[in-house]
């Protein structure tokens, strides 16, 4: 833990907030992305703080290919759940 700012402890504070659930947050990471493991640990204590997110996973890897990927699924998720 790096301090009031970093991203556990920010978790947890919206974790327990108003927010939790009326915001989305998304994560992505590709399986052969060197932060992989540290994406997915940091899923998990998403879960356990009861934080509401959503979680993409898929081949790839930290480039502009799987950023790609991920932004047209976040995209197309979001537009799933508006009317336009």
């Amino acid at each position: 833990r790096g301090g009031p700012h970093d991203i556990v402890a920010l978790a947890e504070k919206f974790a327990h907030s108003e927010w939790n659930g009326r915001t989305r947050l998304y994560l992505s990471c590709g399986r052969e992305d060197y932060a992989a493991l540290l994406s997915k640990q940091y899923h998990e204590q998403l879960q356990e703080m009861g934080l509401v997110h959503d979680w993409y996973v898929s081949s790839g890897n930290h480039s502009y290919a799987f950023g790609e990927k991920a932004l047209r699924h976040a995209l197309d998720d979001l537009m799933r759940g508006t009317n336009v």
